[in-house]
Formats: C-alpha cells, sequence, structure tokens
C-alpha cells in the first residue's frame, strides 16, 4: 500500500456494537468512532449495490469486495482521506495514470471529492485567473458591459422597466420578467437569446424540488433556461431586485455563448474550465463568489442595482 493511504489502525481494530440497544448498553461507547462505523457500513453497502448492478460476476464481486473495507476506513477517517485527496490532486496533472485496486475503489467513494478544500484550493493555485480573481481584475474584464449599462438609453430602458413591474394591472409579472430578459439579451448582444426560457415556480416539479434557499434563480444552459425557484409574488414584491437578478442569470447565458464558441479567445477559453469545474454556492460560498463566472455576474447585478439606488445588499440571491 503506498504512504499515501496508510490508515489509522484504531478505526477497524475496535469496531462498536452495531444495534442502538448494545450501543446503549455498552460502557465505552464511543460517540465519534460509532458515526465513523455507521458512515462506513453505508459507504460499503452503497459501492457494492452499485458494483452488484452491474455485474453477476461472483469471482469479480469478491475480489473487489476484499478491497472495499480498507477503502471505506480511508473514506471515514479525516487523516486517510486528506492523503487520498492529496494523492488524488498529484495525480490530475501527473503523466502517471497508474492505480491500484484500493486506491480506484477510494477514490470511488470519495463523493465530497470535487467539493473538498483540498480540491477548491487546488482550483484557486492552479488558476487564479479564474478561481482568485481581484475586483479590478473582475471590473476590467467587463468594463465595456458596465459601460453600456450607464449609456442613456439603457438607463431609460431600465426606468421604463421598473415602471411596467409597478402596473401589474396593464402587465402581468410574466410580461415583465419577458420584457425584462428581452432588454438584457440586446444589450449583451447573446446570440438567439430572445429564445431563452423562463421557468417558474409554479409550474416544475423540478424547480419545486431545487430546495436551496440560498438560490433564488439559476440559468441552466442544458435547456437554455432560467429557472425561478421562488413563488411569483416573492418577485412581483422586488422588482428592481429582480430586474437585476435577471441580469445577472442573462449574464450567464452571455458567458456561455462566448464558451460556446470552442475557439482559442484566452475568454473563451477561461469561461469553459470554469464552467466545468464550477463551484456551486452550497459548497462554499467564498470560493462561490470568487470564481469568474459569478464574481462577474454578481458585478453586473450590482451595477443594475446601483443605477436604482437599491443597496447591493437587497439583491435576490441567484446562481
Amino acid at each position: 500500500m503506498t504512504e499515501a493511504l496508510k490508515l489509522n489502525p484504531e478505526i477497524s481494530d475496535n469496531p462498536q456494537p452495531k444495534s442502538g440497544f448494545e450501543l446503549l448498553e455498552n460502557e465505552e461507547f464511543d460517540p465519534e468512532k460509532a458515526l465513523r462505523l455507521r458512515q462506513k457500513e453505508r459507504l460499503i453497502t452503497a459501492y457494492m449495490d452499485r458494483l452488484k448492478s452491474k455485474t453477476s460476476d461472483k469471482e469479480t464481486i469478491t475480489y473487489i469486495e476484499s478491497y472495499v473495507n480498507q477503502a471505506a476506513d480511508i473514506i471515514t477517517n479525516p487523516e486517510s482521506i486528506k492523503k487520498l485527496r492529496e494523492r488524488r490532486i498529484e495525480k490530475i496533472d501527473s503523466e502517471d495514470n497508474s492505480n491500484d485496486m484500493l486506491q480506484v475503489i477510494a477514490f470511488g467513494m470519495d463523493a465530497d471529492f470535487w467539493q473538498s478544500p483540498e480540491y477548491l484550493n487546488y482550483l484557486k493555485n492552479k488558476s487564479p485567473d479564474i478561481y482568485k480573481l481581484s475586483p479590478e481584475q473582475v471590473r476590467e474584464g467587463i468594463m465595456p458591459y458596465l459601460k453600456k449599462l450607464c449609456e442613456n438609453e439603457s438607463i431609460e430602458k431600465l426606468a421604463k422597466l421598473s415602471n411596467i413591474f409597478s402596473t401589474p394591472e396593464i402587465f402581468s409579472t410574466k410580461e415583465s420578467i419577458s420584457a425584462t430578459k428581452k432588454f438584457f439579451s440586446n444589450l449583451l448582444e447573446i446570440p438567439n437569446g430572445e429564445n431563452i426560457d423562463i421557468k417558474y415556480f409554479e409550474d416544475e416539479e423540478k424547480i419545486k424540488d431545487f430546495g436551496n434557499d440560498l438560490v433564488s434563480a439559476y440559468y441552466d444552459h442544458n435547456d437554455k433556461a432560467i429557472h425561478l425557484t421562488k413563488p411569483l409574488e416573492f418577485f412581483e414584491k422586488n422588482p428592481k431586485a429582480t430586474i437585476a437578478l435577471i441580469g445577472h442569470e442573462m449574464f450567464h447565458a452571455h458567458q456561455h455563448s462566448i464558451a460556446d464558441e470552442n475557439s482559442d479567445n484566452p475568454e473563451s477559453i477561461k469561461y469553459r474550465q470554469n464552467f466545468q469545474n464550477y463551484i456551486p454556492i452550497s459548497t462554499d460560498q467564498e470560493s462561490y463568489v470568487q470564481q469568474k463566472v459569478e464574481a462577474e455576474a454578481w458585478l453586473f447585478e450590482t451595477q443594475i442595482l446601483s443605477i436604482y439606488g437599491v443597496n447591493p445588499d437587497k439583491r435576490l440571491k441567484g446562481e
């Protein structure tokens, strides 16, 4: 076994009783060890269930099963999993493609690797121009669009959009949101931006199940749609912040359009890399805000709020 994957033997040498009653009766009960044992059992069960769904060959199952217990020990031990992740990161940029079976299984069990602190630090150190931008770099990168927002024509149209939201007896909220989408599509010159869909909380079970209070909207490039994850009345009560939020999501559509160019343009490459290794808000809020695609969209949204004279702290939350 490689040095990086050596285990702390106390994990498996002193197993805890398995039933809840036995745990209560055990005077030497260690809650931390018991929790790790439960986690280990779940990992083993889940891994073996996946394996058996892919093959019925008993010899293969027996061979792999002999490593699964050790791999689960690695994943449930803080020191061992840190070493495992460090080894995995080393291999990302290495020409060494060799993996022993234990390492392969442990990698497969570590479902949280892509959201781990070790991997986030790797991204920041490897690509600081994507994951660790200064405010000045962000502003410089999208300055042409900030200037367009501040042109008299844009300011007048933003004022009209606010008025449209304020007259629900004439324009429905959905109509106002649609007009907002069209305005930003034109301002950002998004190819086929008029075809971007708006999907509402009330209409989709997928959105209802999103289950993240940190997010009020998100842009999904797969279906070319902005998904609003709150009831319509939530946006009716916050018209200016809603306009800024739609601007945020349309800026993501703009970024995707550049990434889709599949060219050697440095911006296109950076956007592709960032979307391929995107950091969700649920993983780490600071890292989420600092990455290029979000830092730009948030600054664009902040500029809209500034034009309206709205405190940026009053922004709605988009992803």
